[in-house]
């Protein structure tokens, strides 16, 4: 979690930038949906953002760049995203379409705040092979919406998907559990890093597995060391006791 919050604080210093910019102050000022859009698509392209929006500060969408959030409606996630900056988290991680996302917002100062960009970033393979080269584990995130499993992001093979939606959706979140998918052992724990309060809005689990095949071929020589000590050990007191034996 703290991993996907640097990477949300760089997202954000990024969005920020857009934020500030003259000409799009200028552009929100003017009310202008089909100018916000364009300079939205332009910066989000930029920063590989996937879907951009501009708010009005009551959460209504005054320029959006899909289909799915109308502008005039009222954004779905407002008031997550109003919560998420009262507890200063510079990311919220939520689900959409089957896969997760993070949304990272930022306020319009003209020098009042007249509006709030917020652009989302897909959580993809690329952002899970970032983390587990930063974290040394192996990293999977799904989403669960009305019931069903999206598409899982893992940096395991294709050939374990089956089982790890299995393992994410049954296991108790924090609970560190001994686990083998494809008769390679894993030390696994499950996250959840959003989970909707009524239930209407779905879920992202992630799944955090260190490796343990490795650490126990690491241990195999210890261990053959070990072997040959008890045995040595075993046979000095078996000659010791033979040899009081026979005095």
């Amino acid at each position: 979690e703290r991993l996907i919050d640097l990477r949300g604080k760089r997202l954000r210093d990024a969005v920020q930038l857009l934020s500030a910019d003259f000409g799009f102050r200028d552009a929100v000022a003017s009310a202008d949906s089909s100018t916000i859009r364009s300079v939205l698509l332009n910066h989000g392209k930029r920063i590989n953002a996937s879907d951009m929006f501009l708010l009005g500060m009551d959460g209504v969408v005054i320029a959006s760049t899909e289909t799915q959030v109308p502008e005039g409606s009222r954004f779905i996630y407002n008031q997550a995203l109003r919560g998420a900056k009262r507890a200063g988290q510079s990311v919220l991680i939520v689900p959409g379409g089957g896969t997760p996302h993070l949304l990272v917002e930022s306020t319009v100062l003209a020098p009042l705040p007249i509006g709030r960009v917020v652009m989302g970033f897909t959580i993809d393979s690329d952002i899970a092979e970032e983390l587990r080269s930063l974290s040394g584990l192996e990293v999977s995130f799904l989403t669960v919406e009305n019931g069903l499993s999206g598409d899982l992001i893992s940096t395991q093979p294709p050939a374990m998907h089956a089982g790890l939606v299995e393992l994410m959706r049954s296991s108790s979140e924090g609970q560190m559990l001994l686990t083998e998918q494809s008769n390679l052992n894993f030390l696994s724990q499950t996250l959840m890093l959003a989970k909707s309060d009524n239930g209407g809005d779905g879920q992202v689990i992630a799944l955090l597995q260190s490796p343990l095949d490795k650490a126990y071929q690491a241990f195999a020589p210890l261990d053959e060391k070990i072997f040959w000590i008890s045995m040595a050990a075993l046979l000095a007191s078996l000659i010791g006791t033979l040899a009081l034996a026979r005095s």
